[in-house]
């Protein structure tokens, strides 16, 4: 998928929110200063750093980002409404990372960021976590150079919209048992799955073609439940997922189902959770038996990147 510009708003980022811890002016207790590691080597008797790497204007635009080293906290402040902020990193050899963008103590901001790797191939939008003002994104990354364009989602910006942003490695968030392969973009494609498996998945694929992965399991003699569920988004995936199931007619099941269905409970998409912020699909289908079921997996906005993954969760009872 062609790579999009990171254009998070307008220019004008101030300073770093965060606020060193200076001493009570009401205590008269004498200090002895000689062996502070933070002025032993330097000299330099001013407040600690609020971070390991405070931001350094200009950064508001992706020509200007702050350098930020892997493992080592950044923190700044969206100074003015729609203001953006831009850091760059590296990438050292291919493994799952994990990027971070909360909202530093005492603030208000609600946190959304855009990465984009430097040879545009994708682009990853992360708005904030189910039921937080934080945005996390977890993904298998490539070695390599990224871009990393921070933004106050609702717009807003001022003194107390200051942000911490850190990223590092990390471990893949969800267990699997498979992993999908290429092509699986229709019927004559699709990966046969079985009761239990949990199968590792990504939005990309299919060529210039919007990307939609198929699976198809059979349902014995008999009626049988079979349970559908979606790790992604809530799990550090950008993507959000819509499933579709389709009999081999490609009709949409359950049978009469309406599409959109206005809330109702005859819904042909299964979609976010029942609980909370949810994005991830969920759903049970009701089978009469004998029957081949094709399990469909889209993304609702048609973003592809190794961003963009899922783990899919069939069971049958």
């Amino acid at each position: 998928m062609a790579g999009l510009p990171l254009v998070l708003g307008l220019a004008g980022l101030e300073s770093c929110s965060c606020q060193p811890q200076i001493p009570d002016p009401g205590d008269t207790t004498h200090h002895d200063t000689s062996t502070d590691t933070a002025t032993n080597h330097t000299g330099d008797t001013g407040p600690v750093k609020p971070c390991d790497v405070p931001e350094v204007e200009p950064n508001d635009s992706i020509d200007t980002p702050n350098a930020l080293p892997m493992e080592k906290q950044g923190c700044g402040l969206i100074g003015q409404a729609g203001d953006p902020d831009y850091w760059s990193f590296t990438m050292p050899h291919d493994s799952w990372l994990e990027v971070k963008v909360n909202h530093s103590n005492g603030s208000i901001a609600d946190m959304s960021f855009l990465l984009e790797p430097s040879d545009h191939a994708w682009v990853a939008l992360r708005p904030n976590d189910p039921e937080s003002l934080d945005s996390t994104l977890i993904f298998p990354a490539s070695a390599g150079d990224y871009k990393l364009g921070v933004s106050e989602q609702t717009g807003k910006g001022g003194d107390r919209y200051g942000y911490d942003v850190l990223v590092s490695e990390a471990k893949p968030p969800v267990e699997f048992t498979r992993t999908e392969t290429e092509p699986d973009d229709d019927t004559t494609t699709a990966i046969p799955i079985a009761p239990d498996d949990r199968i590792y998945g990504t939005m990309d694929g299919n060529g210039a073609l919007e990307d939609f992965d198929w699976y198809a399991i059979t349902i014995p003699p008999g009626r049988h439940t079979l349970s559908i569920a979606v790790d992604a988004f809530d799990e550090g995936s950008s993507a959000d997922l819509t499933v579709y199931l389709y009999d081999t007619n490609l009709y949409k099941l359950p049978k009469g189902c309406k599409d959109p269905c206005g809330g109702g409970t005859n819904c042909c998409a299964m979609t976010g959770g029942h609980t909370g912020g949810e994005y991830d699909p969920e759903g049970d289908y009701e089978s009469p038996g004998s029957e081949i079921v094709y399990v469909v997996v889209s993304e609702a906005f048609g973003r592809e990147g190794p961003a963009d993954w899922y783990v899919l969760g069939v069971t049958l009872i």
